[in-house]
C-alpha cells in the first residue's frame, strides 16, 4: 500500500483522481480517492463536540469513537455555495465521497415570493444580482441536489410542513428513528432570532434510533 501511495497507480481506482508528482513546487505522493473523508468527518465532530461529561469520560478510552460510538453526528448548512463553483451533480458527488454513510435533509420554500420578501427585509445584495434570481436559482439547485443524492436525500418544502407536523414525523421515521413523534412545530427565529418559548417538544420514553 505504501508503495502505491508513493508511486501512484493510474489503473487503480483509488488513484483515478491523482498521481504522484516527483518534482517541482507541486511535488507530492499520490493521494488516494476518499483520503479527505476522515478529515472532513473529524472537522464536523470538532465544530460540534459532544457534551463535556462525554469528553471527560472519553479520556478513559483509546478514542472518543470507542466511548461514544452511538452518537449521530450532523450539522446544518444555511445554503450550499454554488455560484460559479459547481453543479448539483458535482456537489452530490462530493458529499457522497466525503460523507458516504450520511443522509441529507434538504429543505426548500416553494413560495419564492415570500422568501424574496423575507430576504429583502434582512439582507443587501451586491453586484447587481437580484434577490429574486438568487432565490429561484437556489431553489432549483437544491431540488437538483436532492435528485442527484437519490435515496440518501429527503426533500422537504416549508410550505408543506409549517402547519403539518405529520410531514416532519415522516422525516423522523425516514431517518431511522422508532416510536418518535413530534407533538408540535417550534418557531425558531421567532421575532427575529429568538427561540420559541411558548411551545415545547415532547417525545415518548421509548423513542430510539433503530437503523
Amino acid at each position: 500500500m505504501m508503495e502505491a501511495l508513493q508511486q501512484g497507480k493510474p489503473e487503480d481506482e483509488l488513484f483515478v483522481d491523482d498521481k504522484s508528482v516527483e518534482w517541482g513546487s507541486f511535488k507530492h505522493n499520490a493521494i488516494p480517492k476518499g483520503a479527505m473523508a476522515c478529515a472532513h468527518q473529524n472537522l464536523a465532530n470538532t465544530l460540534n463536540p459532544p457534551e463535556r461529561w462525554i469528553l471527560e469520560q472519553s479520556l478513559k478510552y483509546d478514542s472518543l469513537t470507542e466511548e461514544d460510538g452511538n452518537t449521530i453526528l450532523g450539522f446544518k448548512e444555511v445554503r450550499t455555495e454554488r455560484e460559479g463553483s459547481w453543479t448539483a451533480k458535482e456537489a452530490a458527488a462530493y458529499y457522497q465521497e466525503m460523507f458516504p454513510c450520511s443522509r441529507y435533509l434538504i429543505n426548500i420554500r416553494s413560495d419564492t415570493e415570500k422568501q424574496v420578501q423575507s430576504m429583502e427585509s434582512e439582507f443587501e445584495f451586491e453586484n447587481g444580482k437580484s434577490v429574486k434570481s438568487f432565490v429561484e436559482d437556489g431553489t432549483n439547485f437544491h431540488r437538483e441536489l436532492a435528485e442527484e443524492l437519490g435515496d440518501a436525500a429527503r426533500l422537504t418544502d416549508l410550505e408543506e410542513w409549517k402547519n403539518n407536523v405529520d410531514v416532519l414525523n415522516e422525516v423522523i421515521e425516514w431517518l431511522g428513528f422508532k416510536n418518535c413523534r413530534f407533538n408540535t412545530i417550534l418557531h425558531e427565529n421567532h421575532d427575529g432570532y429568538q427561540p420559541d418559548r411558548e411551545r415545547h417538544l415532547n417525545l415518548d420514553d421509548d423513542c430510539e434510533y433503530s437503523p
